[in-house]
C-alpha cells in the first residue's frame, strides 16, 4: 500500500468539491497558484462521523472572539444536519427550502 503523507493549509482561496457517495464523502481540495496543490479523500461515513465528533470535541478552542469563523462553523453545520434529517429526504420538503437554506446546502456540498 502507498502511504503518501501532505501537511499544508488549505483556506477559503481553496477550490472545493465535495459530495455524498454510496457508503462515504467524497473530497477534492484545489490550491491555486505558484504552489498549486490538490487533494483527494474518500472518507467512509463512519469515520466522517468521528472527524465531526473530534471536531466538536475541540470546538471550544476557536476563540468567542472570533465571531465569524464559529458562525461560518455552525452555519455549515446546520446545513448539513438539516439536509440529513429524515422528514427533509423527500422532494415535497426540499422544494420548500428557503433560500437561505439552500444556500447553506450549497455550501456544505461544494
Amino acid at each position: 500500500m502507498k502511504v503518501t503523507r501532505y501537511a499544508g493549509r488549505f483556506d477559503e482561496t481553496t477550490q472545493l468539491e465535495a459530495h455524498m457517495e454510496r457508503g462515504g464523502i467524497s473530497l477534492r481540495l484545489e490550491r491555486p497558484g505558484p504552489e498549486a496543490t490538490s487533494v483527494s479523500l474518500r472518507l467512509g461515513f463512519t469515520l466522517f462521523a468521528q472527524i465531526l465528533h473530534a471536531l466538536a470535541r475541540t470546538a471550544s478552542s476557536v476563540p468567542a472572539a472570533d465571531a465569524a469563523h464559529r458562525d461560518t462553523l455552525r452555519e455549515g453545520a446546520r446545513a448539513l444536519w438539516q439536509a440529513l434529517d429524515e422528514r427533509r429526504a423527500d422532494r415535497e420538503d426540499l422544494a420548500q427550502m428557503t433560500p437561505e437554506e439552500e444556500v447553506l446546502l450549497l455550501h456544505v456540498m461544494e
